[in-house]
């Protein structure tokens, strides 16, 4: 997962400071971050970008922020230099969830920097082992998110929470998204639908693999041309949408026997961040070709 995410790292860069015909020339054009450029920490531990083009970044040890020439470590004051970054999220626009492994949750305003804790790490259930957030997407006035195997929702201005649903101790969430009045949700164990009008929960079934890898739902994405992309240890499958709709019927794999970790398309093609690099995916032919390391 570090490979993957340095991968990232590195393709986030690019995208700041490299030509589009230079794009692929990655030795020339790629440079090491660690502490002594300013990071916080070593390892990295999530990434994400913001709408004014930074680059939030996480670690094991704080969360920092790169601009394309220089890192910055962010939010000493509220002590997420001491923390472990689990987890980064854009709820929207103007706000960044910051998930932690000890401290709970905490909402960045990306204009103004002010951080508002909404989880102290502590579930509903009382239990003294903290429990961090491993996913989340924002929903009009609410945060939906993820512990464990449960699924919450938190409303934005009373910060009160509520169980949706909850599925076996085996079924880890990994990942979710919104489409429709649909929460789309990825697990260890398959792919469901939780509906937000009646609270009814469905397995959908996206390929004819028996492989328990390739029901390993690792990453949700809306793709505005194909519909769902949805990452499993082995593979990227594509999910069509029509009227709100998953068309699970009509799904197919876009690339096979990858473990996939990410994905992002930018001006210098479209890529996947798997275990073993980073790759360059083409629609037209399908395979993944290697672009790093």
């Amino acid at each position: 997962m570090k490979q993957a995410l340095l991968c990232f790292f590195i393709l986030f860069s690019l995208c700041c400071i490299v030509a589009p015909s230079h794009a692929h020339n990655f030795g020339q054009y790629t440079s090491r971050f660690s502490v002594e450029e300013g990071l916080s920490q070593s390892a990295i531990t999530a990434i994400t970008q913001d709408k004014h083009g930074f680059i939030w970044i996480g670690t094991l040890q704080g969360l920092n922020r790169y601009d394309g020439n220089q890192l910055i470590n962010i939010a000493a004051s509220k002590g997420l230099d001491e923390q472990e970054i689990v987890g980064l999220f854009n709820i929207s626009n103007d706000e960044l969830l910051i998930s932690t492994g000890a401290s709970g949750a905490f909402l960045l305003n990306v204009d103004d920097y002010t951080i508002q804790q909404i989880y102290d790490g502590k579930r509903q259930d009382n239990n003294a082992v903290p429990k961090p957030i491993a996913t989340a997407v924002g929903h009009r006035e609410n945060i939906i998110f993820s512990i464990e195997s449960d699924l919450y929702t938190l409303d934005s201005n009373t910060l009160k929470s509520e169980l949706l649903t909850h599925f076996k101790p085996s079924s880890y969430i990994r990942a979710i998204n919104i489409i429709g009045n649909f929460v789309i949700i990825g697990t260890t164990e398959g792919l469901f639908t939780y509906s937000l009008a009646t609270g009814n929960v469905e397995q959908i079934s996206y390929t004819d693999s028996k492989s328990e890898l390739s029901h390993d739902v690792k990453l949700l994405k809306r793709d505005p041309s194909l519909g769902l992309l949805v990452g499993t240890v082995e593979g990227l499958y594509v999910i069509p949408v029509s009227n709100q709709t998953l068309v699970a019927s009509k799904s197919y794999e876009l690339v096979p026997e990858k473990n996939i970790w990410g994905h992002q398309i930018t001006p210098y093609g479209e890529f996947i961040a798997t275990e073993h690099g980073l790759f360059l995916i083409d629609r037209r032919k399908k395979p993944a070709q290697k672009s790093y390391p």
